[in-house]
């Protein structure tokens, strides 16, 4: 096997049990914050819901978006990753000024 492809199926292997992993541990994690299992069964549909759409979704605009500048994925995956950064920063943040201070009661 050529190396790009091997490059390629690890980073799918990763992404793969990433996905996995994020599907086991939002639940658990909601469970732990609410003591509620029907709403821990809830954030797993979630999740589940959102692999299950957005995935196809991604493929799709990817696959769109690459052949309308002219073949090269690299800016594609560069746009797409500062998107995710910048959503990211902006959940954290927001879970951050929501939950205020460290210490202060709730």
């Amino acid at each position: 096997m050529r190396r790009p492809s091997r490059v390629f199926l690890s980073g799918q292997a990763v992404s793969l049990l990433g996905d996995g992993l994020a599907a086991l541990a939002i639940p658990l994690l909601v469970l732990g914050l609410t003591r509620s299992p029907l709403i821990s069964a809830l954030s797993a549909a979630t999740v589940r819901l959102v692999f299950l759409t957005a995935d196809p979704v991604g493929v799709v605009t990817a696959g769109s978006l690459t052949a309308a500048l002219g073949g090269d994925p690299r800016p594609v995956f560069l746009g797409a990753g500062i998107l995710v950064t910048v959503t990211a920063a902006a959940g954290w943040r927001a879970g951050l000024r929501r939950a205020g201070p460290a210490g202060a009661p709730r």
